[in-house]
């Protein structure tokens, strides 16, 4: 169905007993980017349905679709979605974002018409999802400081644009005090374990000793260990380079994407031990890919699956978490070993400007906030040299 002279292509999709969705095309942003408006209207049947879609593209046409006063939280989270999210957000925290809005968001916010969101409800729901509780594995779990922080600057974030499109006047959210979010406590290896955990590597399958080492000696993130190709080993130099990270959602599958931060993109250099190791490592994935032939997948990267394919983030962690209970070993996250590597460069005295530059942080206070426990024992450290040389 078309309206007017604007180019306005609108659909009708039913939903259930007397629900309709409507979604229509209204034309292109400035950027080039196809603007959508979706409304989920009650219809008797198919012909009610077709009145409300004329007279939601007659809003759009002069404008009226837009205003807060006719525009639920619901409706108003679609359009945000397919004109913001989907356009600016990786796949990831779109799929994150669609979540905490369907799963606690909009259940709780959705009739409400956008102009009479106020901040006293924005409180009500952050006291909400503080006592609320979710079920995982069988077992009942609060939902934690730090995800009730992310419902609030998902808010703010949808609400800020909002103003941005002149369809509020502030944000409310903007006038409601955060909730604290816990510092989490972060968990590694020290010296003594991690040598441990190195020798117990010595018995297991190439791929996955080269992983765990490579990560303990680079301190690199799951998703930018998975992202190296072949090209990104410089065995000559003792270097790799980070440009890239693997990442999965369920709506596309394994996709690559710009690591986290600019400063992501670096160069480490390792130790010669890997560099031998990666050597053979490669050596050998070389020789499977000629015997393999066309059943291998020329995806170039480094780590893979049998036939060429890329792993599965989930691979790895899995592997690691079954790795260290077959071994006996004290439990830490797959994470947890770039947090080892961290201590373990600043137990040597490394400053922290090269420790933050391994990292990949954006800034050295990022490295000082999240590794605050090592650097207050190299103070200690330094003061009780200090005190040796009292008289």
């Amino acid at each position: 169905m078309k309206g007017g002279d604007k180019g306005v292509v609108g659909n009708i999709e039913k939903r259930g007993e007397n629900s309709y969705r409507l979604r229509v095309s209204g034309g292109y942003t400035g950027e080039g980017k196809k603007i959508i408006y979706k409304k989920t209207v009650q219809a008797k049947n198919k012909n009610e349905a077709r009145k409300e879609l004329a007279l939601f593209i007659s809003e759009i046409e002069t404008g009226q679709a837009l205003s807060a006063k006719k525009m639920r939280f619901r409706d108003y989270a679609d359009f945000w979605i397919n004109n913001y999210a989907i356009p600016n957000l990786s796949p990831k925290t779109y799929e994150r974002y669609k979540s905490m809005l369907r799963s606690r968001i909009l259940p709780y916010l959705g009739n409400m018409y956008l102009d009479k969101i106020q901040p006293m409800q924005l409180m009500y729901l952050y006291q909400e999802l503080s006592e609320s509780t979710y079920i995982r594995k069988n077992i009942k779990h609060k939902l934690s400081s730090k995800t009730v922080l992310e419902h609030h600057r998902l808010l703010h974030s949808m609400l800020q644009q909002a103003v941005y499109w002149q369809m509020i006047p502030y944000n409310p959210a903007s006038r409601v005090r955060p909730p604290k979010a816990k510092n989490p406590s972060i968990n590694f290896y020290d010296d003594v374990q991690t040598i441990a955990l190195i020798k117990a590597l010595e018995s297991e399958e190439l791929k996955f000793r080269v992983i765990i080492l490579l990560t303990i000696f680079t301190g690199l993130r799951r998703g930018e260990v998975l992202g190296l190709e072949l090209q990104d080993v410089d065995l000559k130099n003792s270097s790799i380079t980070v440009r890239q990270a693997s990442q999965y959602v369920s709506s596309i599958g394994i996709y690559t994407k710009d690591p986290k931060t600019e400063t992501s993109n670096r160069v480490i250099r390792i130790p010669d031990s890997i560099t031998k190791l990666l050597k053979d490592y490669k050596r050998k994935q070389s020789k499977k890919r000629l015997k393999l032939g066309d059943k291998w997948q020329n995806t170039n990267r480094l780590f893979v699956q049998w036939n060429g394919s890329p792993m599965h983030p989930d691979t790895i962690t899995k592997w690691f978490r079954q790795f260290l209970e077959d071994k006996n070993l004290p439990h830490i996250t797959f994470h947890g070993l770039r947090h080892t590597h961290a201590t373990l460069l600043i137990a040597q005295g490394l400053d922290v400007r090269t420790v933050s530059n391994r990292l990949g942080h954006a800034q050295t206070s990022t490295t000082l906030n999240i590794y605050a426990h090592a650097f207050a024992r190299m103070d200690r450290e330094a003061s009780d040299k200090l005190d040796n040389l009292s008289l």
